[in-house]
């Protein structure tokens, strides 16, 4: 009976040190003062690791600061830089090695941002959003917890781990993290609902050609590869006129911007549409014959930000709308 009791012991003190540090951002929780008889540490290496595995973002250091410590802050070079920026915003993290130079940091820190401490660990935001912030210490928080135990908010969990394709295809839909964009996927009947907009009824047109017999006359235009045409119906959801969108097409990963001639061959009527207001839109795009088939690896990407005109590249949040299972046609004309 005693052998059981200790090893429920053992069991209960294992578990209270995994979670330590989990409290709100204000510091709180337990280890929070990164003091007691026990000061468990995490080393620079443990943290990196666990921002590596969970955000998929480095972290790089600026050495020790002279008082037992050492600074880490995001690594923020190659292409996805101003993604990184825009998510997780700008904070720095300090480790110190033992007790005494934990306390000897936060008697000379002084910051007016927000703060979470995790042990021997320090977040501290500089001017970062509320949201950017949370995301982080998030991170911050789960050190002491295995990995495939923690459990983030879909938006900040990769979509290969949800089981979702954000290229395009068929099955799972839903909102996971793509290439450090929150991506939400529906399929072409939607409805996706962007800031400003709701976006549904996706169907589709592909072919070499198309003929336009708009403004009075006839003119027949050949693409350099094959023309993909794309209506959606739109709703305008905000209080103000909507003046258009910019969606790309993405297939199997790469991006297809829309073709300069969209407005011309194509029926854009739809824009300025006005509150409450529902319209057709289409969308031309010209891509080459080498890529992908877009009927079964397709989506019309929408920057899912509070700006229509936002880029889908940059934003921190776009929709998709998949073009698999969309109505639609392979013919010798793309025309609408």
């Amino acid at each position: 009976m005693k052998h059981h009791l200790l090893k429920a012991s053992i069991v209960a003190t294992m578990s209270a040190v995994a979670f330590a540090g989990c409290g709100g951002g204000d510091g709180g929780g337990d280890g929070g003062d990164g003091g007691g008889d026990e000061f468990a540490t995490f080393t620079v290496q443990d943290v990196q690791a666990r921002f590596k595995e969970l955000a998929g973002v480095d972290l790089q250091t600026s050495g020790a600061s002279g008082l037992g410590t050492e600074t880490l802050s995001l690594a923020t070079e190659g292409m996805d830089a101003s993604k990184i920026r825009q998510r997780y915003g700008s904070f720095l993290i300090t480790v110190s090695s033992t007790k005494e130079s934990f306390d000897r940091r936060r008697e000379v820190s002084v910051s007016s941002g927000a703060e979470k401490v995790v042990k021997n660990v320090v977040l501290r935001g500089i001017g970062s959003d509320p949201a950017e912030f949370e995301r982080v210490s998030r991170i911050v928080g789960s050190l002491g917890t295995p990995a495939d135990q923690v459990q983030l908010p879909p938006e900040d969990t990769p979509c290969t781990k949800l089981g979702i394709d954000p290229d395009g295809g068929t099955g799972k839909t839903g909102t996971c993290l793509d290439q450090q964009q929150t991506v939400t996927v529906v399929d072409a009947k939607g409805p996706l609902k962007l800031p400003l907009a709701t976006v549904g009824s996706l169907d589709q047109k592909i072919g070499r050609t198309l003929t336009s017999r708009r403004f009075g006359t006839t003119q027949r235009v050949r693409a350099q590869g094959a023309f993909v045409a794309v209506r959606v119906k739109i709703e305008n959801t905000s209080d103000a006129p909507l003046t258009g969108l910019r969606p790309d097409l993405v297939i199997n990963g790469r991006r297809y911007s829309a073709d300069t001639r969209n407005g011309y061959y194509l029926n854009t009527d739809a824009f300025p549409l006005q509150p409450g207001a529902t319209a057709r839109a289409s969308f031309l795009f010209d891509v080459p014959r080498t890529a992908d088939d877009p009927r079964t690896g397709g989506a019309l990407e929408f920057a899912a930000d509070d700006r229509s005109y936002s880029s889908p590249e940059t934003a921190a949040q776009v929709g998709r709308i998949r073009l698999a299972a969309g109505s639609g046609s392979t013919t010798g004309d793309a025309s609408r």
